[in-house]
């Protein structure tokens, strides 16, 4: 197994409004960074700050409940959901129509912008067809991990 490349891989990390005492537990399901602060469920419009550095725990084969909120590798498709629903709000107001040629070119260059390598994080509710991807990576893995167990033994 490769090293992890991130202190917060795969981590359950806290992230808490500032002032207040519930914390929401998000799971990095990835290698990669995570954000600082992350918006706050509906009907909120807080931010929640990661809290508690030091009470992450790396759980590599954890698997969330429908519902959690988990970071997962940003899609162009979902950056491109996430820009077109901005360009509608903003195109006017922030002049937009002054930076980008149409609508659709606004959408699609800030969507390459926001997906970058294709390992930015983006934060999705679990629903039940992830939670199965999820079983079924992590079935997948164990059973790796079974037929390989004979092969390891004394080398501890």
């Amino acid at each position: 197994m490769r090293a992890l490349r991130y202190a917060e891989a795969y981590a359950l990390m806290r992230y808490r409004a500032w002032g207040a005492s519930d914390v929401e537990i998000i799971w990095n399901s990835r290698d990669g960074i995570t954000p600082f602060t992350v918006a706050a469920r509906p009907p909120g419009g807080e931010f929640l700050t990661h809290v508690e550095f030091d009470r992450d725990a790396r759980m590599v084969l954890h698997v969330p409940a429908i519902g959690d909120r988990i970071f997962v590798d940003q899609t162009l498709d979902r950056a491109r959901e996430f820009r077109e629903r901005f360009v509608a709000t903003y195109w006017e107001r922030a002049r937009m129509d002054a930076m980008y040629g149409s609508r659709d070119e606004a959408v699609e260059t800030l969507a390459r912008r926001d997906y970058g390598d294709g390992h930015q994080p983006d934060l999705v509710v679990v629903d039940a067809r992830l939670r199965g991807a999820l079983v079924d990576r992590f079935r997948e893995i164990t059973a790796q991990m079974s037929v390989l167990a004979p092969l390891l033994v004394g080398l501890a």
